[in-house]
């Protein structure tokens, strides 16, 4: 199993290198997160990176036309853990945007500039996940990464990672309700997501 990713993670980070139908696919997909790092690659600093359990051969297929297609691709490996294969693509950030990852990791979503807004705003057709994304964008403090950290980084491997927040921490506790709503809302947008592709079928 890998390591669970924070929501903010995928919904924040994805759609700088994909589109929206993009987006779509690969929430169809056996997609299991975005991530900002990843432990197998160190090298890789400055990515987005979209990792998968892909069991068949037409997912696969799919998955790697969009990387191959896709103007961001920089680089993907293959690993297999305990019978399971996984497949991990590395995007590069658009350029223009580099400085908004910074203040994404940082929790600074009042400062993300018009461009990134709008590509997270254009990456849904979903209302109400329109009407969260501008919650972000009007908060002063948001969910950060450093403080779940090892949540966005790809570990399949299992390394060490150091905490964000110690076990010791008195928010501890509330860390991790705040990580099990995330798990229950990430659900719900994957979900909502899938209906609206199938509606339009």
């Amino acid at each position: 199993m890998l390591d669970k990713h924070t929501l903010t993670a995928s919904l924040f980070l994805a759609p700088l290198v994909l589109n929206k139908e993009e987006l779509k696919i690969i929430y169809l997909r056996n997609c299991l997160g975005t991530f900002y790092q990843d432990t197998n690659k160190p090298e890789w600093e400055n990515k987005i990176i979209l990792a998968f359990e892909l069991t068949d051969a037409q997912s696969l297929k799919i998955t790697e036309d969009i990387f191959k297609n896709n103007k961001y691709a920089y680089d993907k490996y293959i690993e297999t853990i305990n019978n399971k294969t996984y497949y991990i693509y590395a995007y590069l950030i658009p350029h223009n945007i580099s400085h908004d990852v910074e203040h994404l990791i940082n929790g600074e979503y009042t400062k993300l500039s018009d461009t990134t807004k709008s590509l997270l705003l254009n990456s849904t057709s979903i209302s109400w996940l329109k009407k969260y994304y501008e919650s972000y964008f009007t908060k002063k403090v948001g969910m950060t990464f450093t403080k779940f950290h090892e949540e966005s980084i790809l570990n399949l491997n299992k390394v060490p990672i150091k905490k964000g927040e110690s076990n010791d921490s008195p928010f501890y506790f509330i860390y991790q309700i705040i990580s099990v709503l995330n798990y229950t809302h990430a659900f719900l947008i994957k979900y909502s997501i899938s209906a609206e592709i199938l509606s339009t079928r």
